[in-house]
């Protein structure tokens, strides 16, 4: 196992443990399996390159209705785009104020690929890709109760906030032909704002449908990221969940469409 993918379940770890300090009313996992479709594009290359395979994952969110709230999302994709995806989310908030709170949050996200497309890319006798893309934000915001309309309970989340993105990694590559082996490193790191918005509706507590849009507005292009999630629960400790999420990168995407069983301890 890689020193990053270390790196990563070190903080999966970590979040855990700091969520459980202050957010002990409420606890919620949820293993999912579904799949994933990663695009990958470089123009200097000619590449675009497009595919769908399955993915798992393991999610849980640790929740102090007063205090505060901690998720946390690991995922992997063992053979996507030639590729092996590994993928860690995490955000904490911490609620303040009286009524309808402020929110405080904390987010980290790292999207590690490991990639070996062998001479399956045309024009190339080989081709190595190892990308791992870290991003760090803080975000304020505030929720605003929309009140209930046909037994739908409705609450928005906008905020702002400020990320730093770090991608770090290499290309190895061997062009058809007396074109030697090539070895190219890959290092970019920037800062930007960003905006988002939450929405979350439920319906006489055992429907919920929380749908999040967030855009980073980074120096070469706007970076999105959309989330709808649905859950529908049987009693209260058990249900069934559902969560699209379309992730857009500097070079690409991943998309995922997953499914598992909610528990609520």
């Amino acid at each position: 196992m890689s020193v990053n993918k270390n790196i990563s379940i070190k903080l999966f770890i970590l979040f855990s443990l700091f969520a459980t300090v202050f957010a002990k009313d409420l606890l919620i996992i949820a293993p999912y399996y579904g799949n994933i479709s990663n695009t990958y594009t470089n123009s200097k290359y000619g590449l675009n390159m497009e595919d769908t395979q399955m993915m798992d994952g393991i999610y849980a969110q640790f929740v102090s209705p007063e205090n505060g709230q901690t998720n946390i999302f690991l995922y992997q994709a063992p053979n996507v785009n030639y590729s092996k995806v590994t993928g860690l989310h995490a955000l904490s908030d911490w609620y303040f104020g009286q009524g309808d709170k402020w929110v405080i949050g904390l987010g980290y996200d790292n999207i590690i690929i490991n990639m070996d497309a062998g001479n399956h890319i045309a024009g190339l006798d080989l081709f190595k890709l190892d990308n791992d893309v870290k991003e760090v934000y803080l975000r304020l915001g505030k929720y605003f109760s929309a009140g209930e309309y046909y037994g739908v309970t409705t609450r928005f989340l906008p905020y702002l906030g400020y990320g730093t993105e770090t991608v770090a990694g290499s290309i190895v590559l061997n062009p058809s032909g007396p074109a030697p082996l090539m070895t190219i490193p890959v290092y970019s790191q920037q800062n930007y704002p960003l905006a988002g918005l939450n929405g979350h509706f439920e319906f006489h507590h055992f429907i919920t449908i929380d749908a999040k849009h967030m855009v980073m507005f980074q120096t070469a292009k706007n970076i999105r990221t959309t989330t709808i999630e649905a859950n529908l629960y049987f009693t209260k400790n058990l249900g069934l969940t559902y969560q699209y999420k379309n992730m857009e990168q500097t070079n690409g995407s991943d998309i995922y469409s997953i499914a598992g069983i909610v528990l609520v301890l």
